[in-house]
């Protein structure tokens, strides 16, 4: 039969898994995109001057 403790287990650990992954991605774009707007700005004052 099925231990359901061990299948509860693992599906919890799963989602936790997907949500911490999902927030990993989520910062990574957060600091790309900030990265990218400080560049655009440095080039965009070259372009003024």
């Amino acid at each position: 039969m099925v231990d359901w403790g061990n299948a509860t287990s693992v599906a919890l650990s799963g989602i936790i898994s997907v949500f911490a992954v999902l927030a990993v991605l989520q910062i990574a774009v957060t600091v790309s995109g900030k990265v990218i707007e400080g560049m655009a700005k440095s080039q965009a004052e070259k372009q003024k001057s």
